[in-house]
């Protein structure tokens, strides 16, 4: 395991949201004529990509497991964020001012790219319901992924005390 397998994995924990998935989305990019050895070149040149978008392109035959796993928490994060909104706007919108609303909803999302876009603050129902839809999905397609790459995976995460003990068949003798 390289550090590139780490760095989405701190870079969520760190609140780096946005940086997190460019990052991912960066290491995912086929490049052909990228130079690996030459340090010169500009590394992660992809910024500020939209954290939203279609995930089909990062989940490639080949992929790294633990950036698939932090871009399925991303979008966990992403989507329980967006739900959050949705049942603070349906059951305070009605019943105070809209000021008042836009000060606590401010204080809902605990990413930072979902705080950073207007149109999902500002945004009516209709808005973040598409959104909440598209990442349903997008962590379906994320999960299968994951689960393709290493069906062992979802198992353990769910439930680490029954596989803490368990060693890998290859060290067993």
């Amino acid at each position: 395991m390289g550090v590139r397998s780490i760095v989405p994995a701190l870079m969520l924990r760190l609140n780096k949201d946005q940086e997190c998935y460019d990052f991912i989305k960066w290491w995912a990019a086929d490049r052909p004529d990228y130079d690996w050895g030459d340090t010169d070149l500009p590394c992660l040149d992809i910024r500020n990509t939209d954290v939203f978008e279609p995930v089909e392109q990062l989940c490639d035959p080949y992929p790294d497991l633990s950036h698939l796993v932090c871009l399925c928490l991303l979008k966990v994060k992403l989507l329980f964020d967006l739900m959050r909104l949705e049942q603070s706007t349906s059951s305070l919108g009605p019943n105070v001012p809209r000021e008042i609303l836009d000060l606590i909803q401010s204080s809902v999302p605990r990413s930072p790219v979902v705080s950073a876009s207007r149109d999902i603050m500002t945004g009516d129902g209709n808005i973040r319901q598409t959104m909440i839809e598209k990442l349903k999905s997008q962590i379906g397609v994320v999960y299968r992924a994951v689960q393709e790459a290493n069906k062992h995976f979802w198992p353990a995460f769910a439930d680490a005390e029954e596989y803490l003990d368990e060693f890998p068949s290859a060290l067993v003798e």
